[in-house]
């Protein structure tokens, strides 16, 4: 199968100097959730989906790389989500159900089967892939050393977000809804053992430096 090239698109961080504080975003890690966690913490009552981009480009309008956060020393925190299911996710959200776009966005049709999608993502390197198909640490580690100093995973948000609480107290309480990954069912259901062994290889890293598995 070919397919067209995909556009890689921009990621911000949120540095919060007057905390000394950084949210690493990861795109299809509860990016927007989190959004909305951070903006009520800091007093902002219209934390609507609608409203995030407008505030974002307001109060975090520049963007910082992990090399250049590296070498603040400030509390880094990340959300992260096992690979196998954040894959799956993006094929969801972002190749099956976004017939408008994903041609134009990812050069994946979005008639494109699973099975071939993965094939496509494990064809690429991080570099050359958008940032909801590469591998989270592409973005949150340098040397195989993770930079953010607090990683929260999303299977355990609720109750590992309100241990991250207890330390900086000012970060408001999630309120969250049923994710799409739980309707959607099982992520294991979608692969195979020949599937399982691509991801393997080719998110690696992912699954050693966040201590995932299939």
């Amino acid at each position: 199968m070919t397919l067209g090239k995909m556009v890689l698109g921009d990621r911000i961080n949120w540095v919060l100097h007057n905390k000394k504080f950084v949210f690493m975003i990861l795109k299809k890690c509860a990016s927007v959730t989190m959004k909305k966690v951070i903006l009520s913490s800091l007093g902002y009552e219209d934390v609507s989906s609608e409203n995030i981009n407008r505030l974002t480009d307001d109060y975090f309008p520049l963007s910082m790389d992990k090399y250049k956060l590296d070498a603040l020393d400030y509390d880094k925190v990340v959300w992260v989500r096992n690979p196998f299911d954040r894959l799956v996710s993006a094929w969801s959200h972002r190749v099956r159900n976004n017939k408008k776009h994903s041609i134009r966005d990812y050069g994946i049709p979005h008639t494109t089967s699973f099975e071939d999608y993965i094939d496509y993502i494990c064809s690429f390197k991080d570099e050359d892939l958008n940032v909801h198909f590469h591998q989270q640490t592409f973005n949150i580690a340098i040397n195989d050393r993770l930079v953010p100093n607090i990683v929260v995973k999303i299977e355990n948000l609720q109750e590992e977000w309100e241990e991250v609480r207890k330390q900086f107290e000012w970060l408001a309480p999630i309120k969250w809804h049923a994710h799409k990954s739980e309707k959607r069912g099982d992520y294991r259901r979608y692969y195979t053992k020949d599937l399982i062994k691509k991801v393997n290889n080719r998110f690696a890293k992912d699954l050693e430096l966040l201590g995932y598995e299939f």
